[in-house]
């Protein structure tokens, strides 16, 4: 399996169009990141857990959550 190495300087992500300007950029851990929108910027060090409520959070409020592979 061909894995990215932790940490790689300058690998980004452009977000879909509905969010214009958002990126998303690897941070100092593989499960963390960090997220890029003009001049803010949210970093997220624990990537499973951070996903899993916001799963969470959606599934009890009705919205959409995205499945991989589908």
């Amino acid at each position: 399996m061909n894995e990215l190495p932790a940490c790689t300087p300058g690998h980004m992500t452009q977000a879909g169009t509905k969010n214009d300007g958002v990126e998303f950029g690897d941070n100092h851990h593989r499960d963390c990141l960090s997220i890029y929108q003009d001049d803010d910027t949210i970093h997220i060090c624990d990537w499973p857990a951070f996903k899993a409520a916001g799963d969470q959070h959606q599934r009890e409020r009705g919205g959409e959550i995205s499945v991989e592979g589908s």
